[in-house]
């Protein structure tokens, strides 16, 4: 179970959940859960070119506006 959790999280998680009696129930609950995976186009070439300020502003940016189309009108 650490070779597989080590791939994700930070060794101090991975002793935590491993260590707490409680930590391992983690696994043994089932949830539902949303998973989102976008792509930009271009967007390698677009952080290449702008200063990591702008690089966030578009970030969050499209973001909020995601997190938006969640909301009722």
């Amino acid at each position: 179970m650490r070779k597989t959790l080590d791939r994700y999280l930070t060794d101090e998680i991975v002793a935590n959940i491993l260590e707490t009696p409680s930590g391992l129930k983690l696994w043994q609950e089932r949830r539902k859960v949303t998973v989102l995976v976008s792509d930009f186009r271009g967007f390698s070439a677009i952080c290449e070119q702008l200063p990591s300020e702008e690089v966030v502003k578009i970030l969050n940016l499209y973001l909020g506006t995601i997190y938006r189309c969640d909301q009722p009108l």
